[in-house]
């Protein structure tokens, strides 16, 4: 229906929807505070002296830049992109004041210790992150709508194209009513806690009744990092578990030095009872992995990063690897299986236990 010049100006249009969205001014997602210094600044949700410095090369890594993710007619860009680390996992996040201060604790040259603090603020920096691109993409597709409305009034559009296409972001925005719901719910979590850190109140009590999170040490430095969120159709058992009120799990990935690495895994207190095969399974295959016996640890957790997040970072060497001996078709294949619109295709490709064919940690 759309080919030639008719595609070329839709294709121009949703650019020119998504350039205006990104432009736009937006307030820091911080809204426990009253005043900010600043609408928005570009955050880096992965740091960058710290871990993304650790992993790039020449300066470079290679990212899933959101930004080539829209689409209207099933066309997608190359899935990681070359970018230097200036300009890898940035988002408008926080005002420059909060940027700065709300994440010390993990960033400015800190010292990763596991902490409880240290975790949440790992998870709230992870979760703000898919919020804030989750939002954008729907005032995009509203702006491109708009956009294409317009031509439908001048008659560049006749009346089957412009339902076609209202049809197309309908379909597309239908899958984050959702996750609007719980990205909603899941802030105001998360700031409950940080306000009683303003008001210089105990909040350990209300994070553990809250939250649960959990670190998990990988003795190797790792190529690769994730900072998203992850929603499993399936538990171990292959029995579904989204749902209306399912929550999402928090996800961070990443190297600490040249001899360490640490999963780190969130959820809200409420969730527990949804994903607890999963956190049981984690935990023993974690047991199995400390003790060096047979386990499949770091399989689930790559499993449960490719399955979830769209903020996934590779270093060149890992990239090229990769690419030569053509296991990154088979990641490309699952991250794109993981989320198809087929149902048995998701299932596939959600387990897991499975191997599908490549390694991030090799």
């Amino acid at each position: 229906m759309f080919g030639g010049k008719k595609k070329n100006i839709l294709d121009a249009k949703l650019k020119d929807s998504i350039k205006k969205t990104l432009e736009k001014k937006k307030d820091c997602y911080y809204e426990v505070a009253t005043e900010h210094d600043s609408p928005a600044v570009q955050s880096h949700s992965i740091w960058k002296s710290g871990i993304l410095k650790l992993i790039a090369k020449d300066n470079q890594v290679f990212w899933i830049n959101p930004n080539d993710r829209f689409e209207i007619f099933g066309v997608k860009k190359e899935l990681f992109s070359s970018v230097i680390i200036k300009n890898a996992t940035i988002y408008r996040g926080f005002c420059d004041t909060h940027d700065n201060n709300l994440f010390k604790e993990i960033e400015k040259d800190e010292i990763y210790v596991e902490s409880h603090i240290q975790n949440f603020l790992y998870s709230y920096r992870a979760f703000s992150y898919q919020h804030v691109q989750d939002t954008l993409s729907s005032e995009a597709y509203d702006l491109f709508e708009k956009e294409a409305t317009k031509l439908f009034r001048i008659k560049q559009l006749n009346g089957k194209e412009i339902i076609t296409i209202r049809k197309m972001v309908e379909n597309t925005k239908e899958h984050s009513k959702r996750g609007k719901r719980i990205f909603d719910n899941t802030c105001k979590e998360f700031h409950n806690i940080f306000r009683l850190i303003e008001d210089k109140k105990d909040y350990t009590n209300e994070l553990d009744i809250k939250f649960i999170l959990k670190s998990y040490k990988i003795n190797k430095k790792l190529e690769c990092a994730c900072s998203g969120i992850s929603d499993p159709l399936l538990d171990t058992k292959g029995e579904r578990i989204i749902g209306i009120n399912t929550g999402f799990l928090f996800i961070n990935l990443f190297p600490k030095d040249e001899s360490s690495s640490y999963f780190i895994l969130g959820l809200m207190k409420s969730d527990e009872k949804y994903y607890s095969d999963i956190l049981n399974f984690l935990d023993q295959q974690y047991k199995n992995y400390e003790l060096g016996t047979q386990n499949t640890f770091l399989l689930a957790m790559q499993n449960l990063v490719v399955n979830g997040s769209e903020n996934i970072v590779l270093s060149p060497d890992l990239y090229y690897k990769m690419k030569k001996d053509d296991s990154l078709n088979n990641l490309i294949n699952q991250f794109e299986g993981s989320i198809a619109s087929d149902i048995n295709k998701q299932k596939y490709y959600q387990d897991i236990r499975k191997d599908y064919g490549f390694s991030l940690f090799s």
